[in-house]
């Protein structure tokens, strides 16, 4: 759905799998390179996207910088405190740790999770003291 190649399970015992990094790489060139539209994500692609670079940012060595985060923000996949799935270059938004409480949802309020991936793609994370 997104305009990646993806090979099919019952082949990716035959091909050489790519490190992580180097593929979530690949998927991003291609997403930022593609003008192409994209059919709506569901929630559960929306997770497992966001979790797939999530993971891959983690990795020692390879985390995601500039035209890749650039792509990655592009793509609405980014979880609100309401449920909604959102891009990050749709409007500034932030996250909050769990332990603020916080008196109405936000589409701007992203659940709290992955803290440095966060961090890499400039988003804000508010506080006792900003609330």
């Amino acid at each position: 759905r997104l305009g990646c190649k993806i090979m099919h399970p019952d082949f990716s015992h035959v091909v050489p799998r790519p490190e992580t990094g180097a593929m979530a790489r690949q998927c991003l060139s291609a997403l930022g390179s593609s003008g192409a539209q994209r059919e709506p994500l569901s929630q559960r692609e929306s997770q497992a996207i966001f979790h797939f670079f999530a993971d891959s940012h983690r990795v020692a060595g390879q985390a995601l910088e500039g035209p890749d985060l650039a792509a990655l923000k592009k793509l609405p996949i980014f979880e609100t405190r309401v449920g909604s799935f959102v891009s990050l270059s749709e409007g500034e938004c932030f996250v909050c740790p769990t332990s603020v409480t916080v008196d109405a949802p936000s589409e701007q309020l992203l659940l709290h999770q992955e803290p440095a991936l966060y961090r890499a793609l400039g988003v804000t994370e508010l506080d006792d003291t900003a609330m």
